[in-house]
């Protein structure tokens, strides 16, 4: 059952693309949010936007916008454009497997939970959630001026907790088998363009304010 409505989301995804095309979400990190927030320091503007996740749509908007307030920083702002590659009426179909190894030296007496203090030492964030996904798939399909759907998992050691990890990579338990994180989907969503408006269903991070900072506290974490 598992493996057919896999099956099912893998066809949704690559013959739906014609009527409900993917996006990719951009946020404060992303490598093009990047380089426009320098272009639009370069010209001594204020970056447009205080609210992420963004499109490509707003991204190539802005960069003409800059374009054309500052004509100078048109052979910059062009490279850019070009890397970004909106193309409106284009459909993309793509996945992306990824997967990565990470492991942790630590000394003798580190500990997950120190019991020597008076509140709960538990460092859930750093030690556990940024630690990256032993393998991770997305599947995606697009259409850049239109809207689409995107989904993403991943898989990594299950959190125990008081247990230190010292890898990211799955433990084998003669009585569990597998420790897996069983929270397997990071991000699923559909998006779609009405116009001036976005709409977005589905999981996806928030970001509120400044690129610098999200004053929505939650998301900087999520």
């Amino acid at each position: 059952m598992r493996l057919a409505t896999a099956a099912v989301v893998v066809v949704l995804l690559v013959f739906g693309a014609a009527p409900a095309m993917a996006h990719i979400s951009y946020m404060p990190s992303s490598p093009e949010v990047q380089e426009l927030l320098e272009i639009y320091a370069a010209a001594g503007r204020v970056f447009p936007s205080a609210s992420f996740p963004m499109s490509k749509r707003d991204l190539h908007r802005f960069a003409l916008e800059i374009r054309q307030a500052r004509p100078a920083l048109a052979p910059e702002i062009d490279r850019y454009l070009e890397q970004l590659d909106f193309s409106p009426g284009e459909v993309t179909i793509n996945a992306q497997l990824d997967t990565e190894f990470r492991g942790y030296l630590r000394s003798e007496d580190a500990q997950w939970i120190n019991e020597e203090l008076e509140y709960d030492s538990l460092d859930l964030e750093r030690r556990y959630i940024q630690m990256p996904d032993f393998l991770s798939l997305a599947l995606f399909s697009q259409q850049d001026d239109t809207g689409g759907m995107y989904i993403s998992a991943g898989i990594k050691r299950r959190y125990e907790r008081g247990e230190l990890l010292n890898t990211n990579f799955l433990e084998f338990d003669p009585d569990r088998i597998i420790r897996a994180d069983h929270y397997f989907i990071r991000r699923g969503y559909f998006f779609h363009y009405f116009g001036d408006m976005e709409l977005l269903l589905g999981r996806n991070g928030v970001h509120l304010g400044a690129p610098e900072h999200s004053t929505f506290m939650a998301s900087d974490c999520v």
